[in-house]
């Protein structure tokens, strides 16, 4: 999977070859303070991991584009603060969103008693075959401090019909792992939102073209 970023946008094309659709999910990350959903969505996006943990204040965004298979695919990740006092907000935060990854720390098995509360915030007015919904444990490096067992996440996955990984926002390989999984899981057939979350953009072709001569391997 290409994780090259690009530049995306509208208009009208002077070349002859058709500019390729950019289909764009909005992603929000759900789970209590602490759980590390900063931190993988800084991973995969800037290459960095920060020991240093500052909570999220209200909601931060980021977008990605990226190339799954030859096709254009642009992810919206809209990262939320865990703390009681802004769960209020998150219904705005929801409102048409794709997915929603909701993470836990496998070293608190409180943050993982509290998955099915996220789970029944994000459905919410919502079918549940609008929404792809993504379990991930997170931390897997502090293995001598687990307490919650890769069974435990994966039964819980199954219950609640959410695709699962375990993961450390220490590897980028494995959040690569997570954020592939989630855009096979937007791209699949059997994920058919009725709702019109799904935005459609075009790549200019010139700028496409400069992408394709600078583009490097990541």
């Amino acid at each position: 999977m290409s994780l090259d970023k690009v530049t995306a946008g509208t208009g009208g094309s002077s070349s002859s070859k058709p500019a390729r659709p950019v289909r764009s999910h909005k992603v929000v990350f759900l789970g209590q303070c602490g759980t590390g959903k900063t931190a993988l969505i800084r991973q995969f996006v800037h290459r960095t991991f920060d020991q240093n943990y500052s909570a999220t204040i209200g909601m931060d965004f980021v977008g990605k584009l990226l190339s799954l298979e030859g096709r254009q695919l642009r992810l919206q990740l809209w990262d939320t603060a865990g703390q009681e006092r802004f769960r209020a907000l998150m219904p705005s935060y929801l409102r048409d969103s794709s997915a929603c990854v909701v993470v836990y720390d496998v070293t608190s098995k409180e943050s993982f008693d509290s998955i099915r509360s996220w789970v029944e915030l994000a459905l919410e007015g919502r079918s549940r075959r609008d929404l792809l919904l993504v379990l991930v444990g997170n931390k897997i490096d502090l293995e001598a401090q687990r307490c919650v067992q890769r069974a435990e996440g994966e039964t819980l996955a199954k219950d609640l019909s959410m695709m699962f990984f375990e993961a450390t926002a220490k590897d980028a390989s494995l959040v690569d792992a997570v954020f592939h999984g989630l855009a096979e899981g937007l791209t699949s057939e059997h994920h058919k939102p009725e709702s019109d979350d799904e935005i459609v953009l075009t790549m200019q072709p010139r700028r496409r073209e400069a992408h394709d001569r600078n583009k490097k391997c990541c």
